[in-house]
């Protein structure tokens, strides 16, 4: 009986295929016989292994056919960074053959699949019940990883640091600095958020030629929220590493920001974000007004890019709240 085509399978079923290459995969790790659970489907599935052991590992699948230069690039920092600072954060997982990224194909799923394994990070996520002295223990987390990310750019100066990772990402900053001067950003905007947003512009245009300076840039999460960050006991960690790039820490302290806006007591967790950056020996001189600045910045490229209406409106609600937020905390 011949095999139905992949894309005419239901969502379990294709699970279910993803499963048995998951399967196959593992066996390039001597973990074929390891307990498996799927985490997330789609394009990039996500599984969860446990071994004989009891060892936990994440186990992630590339899409079909699609070059790899980001992962090797999210490979090689987390190696380093496991290697000199002793973080939290998951550490890449050798084949039996000596490789990090594994090809892996069988029938019924097109194309070849790239394979990473990564040992399983310990902890516990926050949202609504995120606390001033774990953001603290964020901010002096990324004190140390944008640190770290700042030395091992210098040393490492290939092009692939530079790319991005994902499709459908905001706008990168800079591509803002001609929309923002000429005002034609806020065009598509309702007249309370344009006339805020020009007003804004000054402090919008400061912050990203800040992030753009060369020296204060360095390799960085490119994904920092709650949903990356976790907490086991008292050490902060932190997952999530496939947009890593070179970029500024304020992109960082955006993105966390960015995701916490609107919920009761947001400035007092930002200040506390910030305080536990610069307590870790961060740049002292990165002020809230920025952090709000860039934020709104990241939310104008993604409003912009985000055709679904409910999401758009939103990216815009948010949007609003950074911008009023700029003139707050200046």
């Amino acid at each position: 009986m011949p095999i139905p085509p992949y894309h005419t399978l239901s969502e379990d079923e294709r699970l279910e295929r993803v499963r048995a290459l998951a399967r196959k995969a593992l066996a390039a790790y001597g973990l074929q016989d390891a307990q498996l659970s799927c985490l997330r489907g789609g394009e990039r599935p996500l599984l969860k292994v446990i071994d004989a052991s009891g060892s936990r590992f994440a186990l992630r699948l590339w899409p079909a056919d699609q070059a790899t230069a980001s992962l090797d690039r999210e490979l090689h920092w987390l190696t380093a960074l496991r290697r000199d600072t002793g973080l939290h954060i998951p550490e890449p997982i050798l084949s039996t053959a000596g490789e990090w990224i594994g090809r892996v194909a069988m029938a019924g799923v097109p194309g070849f699949r790239s394979v990473v394994l990564l040992r399983w990070v310990d902890g516990r996520f926050f949202d609504s019940q995120l606390s001033l002295p774990r953001m603290r223990g964020v901010g002096a987390f990324l004190a140390r990883l944008h640190g770290h990310g700042k030395v091992y750019a210098s040393a490492h100066r290939q092009p692939s640091l530079q790319e991005g990772s994902k499709p459908n990402t905001p706008a990168e900053l800079p591509e803002l600095v001609a929309p923002l001067e000429d005002g034609s950003c806020w065009k598509a905007l309702s007249n309370s958020v344009r006339a805020l947003g020009e007003r804004a512009t000054p402090q919008l245009l400061a912050a990203i030629a800040r992030v753009r300076t060369p020296a204060g840039r360095g390799m960085i999460h490119g994904a920092a929220h709650q949903k990356h960050y976790l907490f086991h006991d008292v050490q902060v960690g932190m997952i999530g590493f496939a947009a890593c790039r070179i970029g500024h820490p304020l992109e960082d302290l955006a993105s966390v920001c960015r995701h916490l806006s609107g919920r009761e007591g947001y400035t007092d967790l930002r200040e506390a974000l910030l305080e536990g950056f610069s307590r870790a020996g961060a740049d002292p001189t990165i002020t809230s007004v920025e952090i709000e600045a860039i934020a709104a910045a990241q939310l104008l490229g993604a409003a912009s890019a985000i055709p679904m209406p409910g999401t758009r409106a939103r990216q815009v609600s948010a949007l609003t709240q950074h911008l009023e937020n700029t003139f707050a905390a200046g």
